[in-house]
């Protein structure tokens, strides 16, 4: 995972930069000194995870977090511990205050590695379209009727109809002018 640090303190950076070459599945992609360089640095490269000082001069690391529109995951380090709150309203992964030990960093990076195992594992809900298409003659009338010139429809799956749409799952269809009148026969037809 590729890993960025924001710190104005060049021994922050160093302890940090440390911290990280100790882990295999972490791989330091860039050190910044302030938000203006990091925000290049995350448009220029994709960072999983963001280690974020939060008092930094020009834009502290809470204004810079908040004007990302897809940031990374982040974790805060920092010497001041009441922007805590703050901090977990932004959604981040964890908050390390300076001087920061090495068993606590541990325990921040293992927290990041099992949210972002556990986000890889889930497997993504396979979309379905809402449309098929059919070449011509393979769909039973008896199920499928046409109730406008761009839609077919299966009976079986009509939740409520009003005078110019219908609902089939949870979706509105318009009915065409053309169409209407043969469609409340059939729905008629089967309602007896």
């Amino acid at each position: 995972m590729n890993v960025l640090i924001v710190d104005d303190e060049p021994l922050a950076l160093e302890v940090l930069e440390n911290y990280i070459s100790r882990f295999p599945d972490l791989k330091l992609s860039a050190r910044c000194n302030n938000a203006i360089e990091a925000f290049e640095a995350l448009n220029s490269k994709k960072i999983d995870l963001m280690f974020l000082d939060i008092q930094m001069p020009q834009i502290s690391g809470i204004d810079f977090l908040k004007t990302l529109q897809n940031p990374p995951k982040v974790i805060f380090t920092t010497a001041f511990p009441n922007y805590a709150l703050e901090g977990y309203e932004l959604n981040v992964v964890d908050y390390l205050l300076k001087p920061i030990a090495f068993d606590r960093f541990s325990k921040a990076v293992n927290k990041f590695l099992d949210l972002y195992s556990t986000q890889a594992n889930e497997e993504p809900e396979e979309e379905k379209p809402d449309f098929i298409f059919v070449k011509a003659d393979k769909l039973p009338s008896e199920i499928f009727m046409r109730v406008h010139r761009s839609y077919i429809v299966n009976l079986t799956k009509i939740e409520m109809m009003e005078s110019n749409a219908l609902l089939v799952n949870k979706k509105n269809i318009p009915i065409g002018k053309n169409h209407r009148d043969e469609l409340l026969l059939v729905i008629n037809k089967n309602r007896l």
